[in-house]
């Protein structure tokens, strides 16, 4: 009974009173399915093998305010030089002893309304934040795509979003 309580307060109440926060949410684009939803408090990082150099690539991302005002990329890193060029649009780039020695891609940070990533194998995509990495081709189809993006939901919009 409580919890039908619970659930007509949570319907009747006017947004943002339950305490909406921002949320990192992976949507397969083919189902419409969250495939990871975590708090946006930490910052998320995609991980994908350079299909051209090989190596690890690393972006990382925080949320770029306190609603879904989108994600601002404020990291990238490459194992490898030659990856690490290829994503620098000046060529500024720099080892990073604090990163492993991989090459950071010296780029002010940017902001977008979200992000869409194929998912295949050559590429091994992966997702971190605030938990175990989540091997995005466990959870999605072969070459199919992804949506990040942040969101600002409360408690009854990350149920009803399968959060």
């Amino acid at each position: 009974m409580a919890t039908a309580g619970l659930l007509v307060v949570a319907l009747l109440a006017p947004p943002g009173v339950l305490g909406g926060a921002p949320t990192w949410t992976v949507t397969d684009l083919a189902t419409g399915r969250a495939v990871l939803c975590r708090p946006a408090a930490a910052p998320l990082r995609l991980h994908f093998t350079h299909s051209m150099y090989g190596g690890e690539v690393i972006e990382e991302y925080v949320a770029a305010g306190t609603s879904s005002a989108g994600l601002t990329r404020v990291g990238m890193w490459a194992d490898r030089a030659a990856a690490a060029e290829y994503y620098a649009t000046d060529g500024a780039v720099a080892a990073d002893p604090a990163a492993g020695g991989r090459f950071r891609i010296l780029a002010a940070p940017a902001t977008f309304p979200e992000v869409v990533v194929r998912v295949d194998r050559i590429g091994d995509q992966r997702v971190s934040s605030s938990g175990p990495v989540v091997h995005l081709l466990d959870r999605v189809a072969e070459r199919g795509r992804v949506r990040i993006a942040v969101e600002l939901l409360t408690p009854l919009g990350r149920y009803v979003g399968g959060c």
